[in-house]
């Protein structure tokens, strides 16, 4: 029995993720500095375990969660050099 080339190799199809980045850049300072994982425009886990929000969001039955890390704005802009 010979093996079989796989031609349709690569990445799946993407989704459009803009109802989720809103969602964040709306919630953001509620969130700073933690992992959330959002589907839609629905929180569906955050906290500071990225591997705890990601399994969260499976158990929940979401295929692929989108997971990210919101950071802390700085309030100041950085100037090098004082």
């Amino acid at each position: 029995m010979a093996l079989q080339r796989q031609t349709d190799i690569g990445p799946g199809p993407s989704r459009d993720r803009a109802t989720e980045r809103m969602w964040i850049e709306r919630n953001r300072a509620a969130f700073a500095d933690q992992w959330v994982a959002v589907e839609g425009d629905r929180l569906i886990a955050a906290g500071t375990d990225a591997q705890k929000v990601f399994n969260a969001a499976k158990s929940e039955g979401i295929e692929s969660p989108f997971v990210v890390h919101i950071l802390v704005e700085d309030s100041l802009p950085f100037v090098p050099g004082w």
